[in-house]
Formats: C-alpha cells, sequence, structure tokens
C-alpha cells in the first residue's frame, strides 16, 4: 500500500469525539487520505475480531484490505452494512456499499468498501471515540468520503 498521506483537516477540527480516518483506493493500492493516531475501541465482530478490542487506523485498514486480498474482493464482506438513519446513510450514493459498522455508548465505527459501478473498490476506515452523539460520527464519515471521492 502507498501512502500519499493528504490529511483532511477538517476532521481533525470536528468538535464532539476524537478521530482517526482514512480512505484507500484498493484498485491502485494507494491511500488517499489520512487522519488521526491512536488506539479506538471497536466490538466483537468489527472486522471479525473475536471480542472487543482497541485497534489503531493504521491495523484496522490493513485488516480490511488483507479480508479483501485473502477473499478475492467483496466476497465475503457483509453486504449493505446497517449506516443507521443518519448523514452515513447519504454515504457513496450510487455506489454498493460492503463491511463492518459498530456503535457502542460512545463511539460508532465503520470499516467499509465502496464498490462504484464500474467495478473501482474504495475502502473507508472511520474510528471514534468520546462522542458526544452518533451524528457527529456520521458527519465524519461523510467528510472522509467527500475527500476520498475528490482524488
Amino acid at each position: 500500500m502507498t501512502w500519499l498521506i493528504a490529511v483532511i483537516p477538517a476532521i481533525d477540527e470536528l468538535p464532539g469525539g476524537e478521530f482517526a480516518a482514512v480512505a484507500a483506493d484498493l484498485s491502485s493500492d494507494s491511500v488517499l487520505v489520512f487522519t488521526g493516531e491512536g488506539s479506538y475501541p471497536v466490538g466483537k465482530g468489527f472486522l471479525r475480531a473475536a471480542g472487543p478490542c482497541t485497534i489503531t487506523v493504521k491495523a484496522a485498514l490493513s485488516r480490511l484490505e488483507g479480508l479483501y486480498r485473502d477473499g478475492e474482493g467483496i466476497g465475503g464482506f457483509p453486504a449493505g452494512p446497517d449506516l443507521g438513519d443518519g448523514q452515513a446513510a447519504e454515504v457513496a450514493p450510487g455506489w454498493e456499499l460492503y463491511g463492518w459498522v459498530d456503535a457502542g455508548e460512545d463511539h460508532k465505527t465503520f470499516a467499509l468498501i465502496a464498490r462504484s459501478p464500474s467495478g473501482r473498490d474504495i475502502a473507508l476506515v472511520l474510528l471514534n471515540r468520546r462522542l458526544c452523539c452518533p451524528g457527529k460520527a456520521d458527519l465524519a464519515l461523510m467528510m472522509l468520503w467527500r475527500a476520498a471521492e475528490s482524488l
């Protein structure tokens, strides 16, 4: 994976939580945008985790990419993950979505693959903690999507 580290300042400055995010073009094996550091909580089943744990955004992307490569694409990924009723539901219009969403008391995390009608696959990982409300995660995911789709 080639890291083209372009930051997402809007997410870095978003009040109401702490965020780490990355988007990568799985077709060209390039990271498009990245922001955030630290470990974030995820629940059992997120990226096929055996139980609740913490993970960094780079490790989450590596796990997502590994599952994608080992499974020869999106065939083994859950299709149409429930993004909720907020702004996250508007991410990637016209694209197919696959992956995981984990929501807890103070987090709502995403590990997704968006597939375009032409077959381009973009990985989107958004980790967060200490959210004031789930809507902040939805907004951050929308910011991540907009930054990734523009590249």
